[in-house]
């Protein structure tokens, strides 16, 4: 009888224990919110050499991969209030993010987004396992917590669909 009250009590212990550590990862996947998030007229009105606006470009591309959720937050968490967006448009009319068309060095695919549709796209892991995003992905994730700057890319001859399709997102 008293082997099983201590095996509960070891039980209930290392259960209450751990239930912090549980917390902290479930926080720590949470999409973080930029420090003292501001207005871009208070950014614009008040930048000086002394607090310049930031505009992370790609996310935080040096130690983690371009457009990546872990980019993004590396970055908002080293201070920056702005993660800018390079959009391209899929065969089948969707926003993704990705500095280039081609997925080759930020994927190891050779794949191209405008060449491909979505559901070519969607099979395509980043080089840490994440998925390759779509604009409304980064816009469900982060909504007002940030600000965006979008670099809409095309190629030679494309027309303006990829703008008209960014105000319905």
């Amino acid at each position: 009888m008293l082997k099983k009250k201590f095996i509960a009590l070891l039980l209930f212990f290392t259960v209450l224990l751990g239930l912090p550590i549980s917390l902290t990862n479930v926080a720590a996947a949470a999409a973080p919110k930029a420090k003292n998030l501001t207005s871009v007229t208070q950014s614009v009105n008040h930048a000086s050499p002394e607090t310049p606006i930031i505009f992370s470009h790609r996310g935080s591309p040096y130690n983690n991969p371009d457009h990546s959720f872990s980019g993004y937050n590396r970055a908002i968490k080293d201070g920056t209030q702005y993660i800018e967006q390079d959009v391209w448009l899929s065969k089948d009319n969707k926003l993704y993010v990705s500095h280039d068309d081609n997925l080759k060095k930020s994927t190891g695919s050779n794949v191209t987004i405008s060449k491909s549709t979505s559901a070519e796209l969607d099979k395509v892991k980043l080089r840490n396992g994440e998925k390759l995003h779509q604009l409304k992905d980064v816009f469900n994730r982060y909504g007002k917590k940030v600000h965006y700057i979008i670099e809409t890319k095309k190629n030679a001859g494309d027309n303006t669909d990829t703008e008209k399709l960014l105000p319905k997102k």
